[in-house]
């Protein structure tokens, strides 16, 4: 603990913090948006299959609301 709080919070340990966090914070938001626009398209299609093999336009509806949240 000790080391960590010396590496972070010298002259150059807070920038040098900084400089590896920012960037991987903009890639994990940058490959998380782009699996959500991939996948929003199987909105429709999960519904329609859905709502084929039961019947039920709710479930259906749902499935591909959170068809996305899954993949």
């Amino acid at each position: 603990m000790r080391r960590s709080w010396s590496l972070t919070w010298t002259r150059a340990g807070a920038p040098r913090v900084l400089a590896l966090a920012l960037p991987l914070a903009a890639l994990t938001a940058g490959v998380f948006r782009l699996v959500v626009q991939f996948a929003l398209p199987l909105r429709p299609l999960v519904r329609g299959l859905v709502e084929q093999a039961t019947g039920n336009f709710f479930a259906a509806y749902y499935a591909g609301v959170l068809a996305p949240v899954i993949l």
